[in-house]
């Protein structure tokens, strides 16, 4: 008699492999037993949906915030009866899932790795999710769109920070000369619906930090704003008080756009350009350092944002803004030490093209109260008037 000799590795290879046919049956009927005993909830929609509006404050790519959510959105898609379960990780024992790790490379915490199993060309992209795009916009209700002056559709998504070499920008910046008759700097807003915490004094019903009611809204800051100008400086100032943001958030840019070609048009003079908004934390900040006490009085701290228009055709001079930021933010240390947050620079173009001299100022947050706004500007104020000549 002839015994068939049956080598080690091969042994090993079919125990191996029925091992895993075993666990695959074992892990689709826990899942299946798991889908018949408990009921199915609908999943959340994905933190990445496309708006197919038009904004500028946009970033130079998208980044999807959580890289997990991508792939467990991916595997539901492909096997339904993953919708609603909790992950793999929490469903497989530390033991099975450290085993299965060892023998096939996937790791069951991260449902990425069994895609990179099946597609090796996953495996070296980057974490982050990127589609190509360019610009800023800060608000968190998603991502937005942009048609360039090429008419291509740009998606973006929050605000980046962008880290730039600016230790050769210097406040050389001559103070800007204002002439003419008619009005010298333009305050314009965004998102002028950007609302503060109600108070006393202001007493109102805000709708997720946000109001169309210009009593209560950017418009009431860029309005006291104006008012000092006017009144302790003597400098013209016109307010475009339209609302950019509303009805349509995502619009916000392009509409506001509109608005400073036309304001540039019918002032000519216009030489300064000043978009005021208030931050936004949300609940991610519980505590943020937005105020300070100035003879005191708290007021709103204030923080300039520059963006390099990353991506677009027609870019900011972004250097030359930054000389007139870090002034501002000079004149502010100054005249009310502590109100200065400094100056971020972003990826976004804000609609800072269309002047050297353009700047975006977070006058607070919507942890700040309007109180603590209007206190703000008349420090603001005077940080202008220090830079001008008339």
């Amino acid at each position: 008699m002839r015994f068939k000799v049956i080598k080690v590795s091969h042994l090993l290879y079919y125990s191996v492999a029925i091992i895993l046919i075993a666990l695959i049956i074992a892990l689709v009927l826990r899942l299946f037993l798991i889908s018949r005993t408990e009921p199915m909830e609908q999943p959340a929609a994905p933190a990445f949906a496309v708006n197919a509006q038009l904004s500028d404050k946009t970033t130079s790519d998208i980044s999807v915030q959580d890289n997990a959510d991508f792939y467990n959105i991916s595997l539901d898609k492909a096997l339904p009866v993953l919708l609603g379960q909790p992950s793999p990780k929490a469903q497989v024992s530390a033991s099975l899932a450290s085993f299965i790790s060892s023998i096939a490379s996937v790791n069951m915490g991260q449902p990425n790795s069994l895609l990179n199993l099946q597609i090796p060309m996953l495996a070296g992209a980057p974490q982050s999710i990127s589609v190509s795009s360019r610009g800023a916009a800060r608000i968190t209700p998603g991502v937005e769109k942009i048609e360039d002056e090429d008419g291509d559709i740009i998606l973006h998504n929050s605000d980046e920070e962008v880290n730039i070499d600016i230790n050769d920008v210097t406040d050389d910046l001559e103070d800007i000369q204002l002439t003419g008759s008619g009005p010298q700097i333009l305050i314009y807003h965004t998102h002028a619906t950007e609302s503060y915490k109600p108070s006393s004094k202001y007493n109102y019903k805000p709708s997720n930090s946000r109001t169309t009611d210009t009593d209560f809204n950017m418009v009431r800051v860029g309005k006291q704003l104006a008012y000092y100008l006017k009144k302790d400086y003597a400098i013209n100032v016109y307010q475009d008080v339209t609302l950019h943001d509303y009805p349509s958030y995502n619009d916000s840019y392009a509409n506001s756009l509109v608005s400073i070609q036309k304001d540039i048009k019918k002032y000519p003079t216009l030489k300064m350009f000043l978009d005021l908004h208030r931050n936004a934390y949300g609940t991610s900040n519980i505590n943020p350092d937005d105020t300070v006490v100035i003879n005191g009085v708290p007021a709103a701290r204030i923080i300039m944002v520059i963006g390099t228009g990353q991506g677009f055709k027609d870019k900011p001079q972004y250097k030359e803004n930054y000389k007139l930021a870090l002034k501002l933010k000079d004149e502010l240390d100054k005249v009310a030490p502590g109100i200065s947050k400094g100056i971020m620079v972003k990826t976004g173009r804000y609609n800072q093209h269309i002047s050297t001299n353009a700047v975006l100022i977070e006058v607070g947050s919507d942890h700040n109260t309007l109180d603590e706004a209007l206190e703000s500007t008349k420090y603001l104020a005077q940080a202008i008037a220090n830079i001008v000549k008339q």
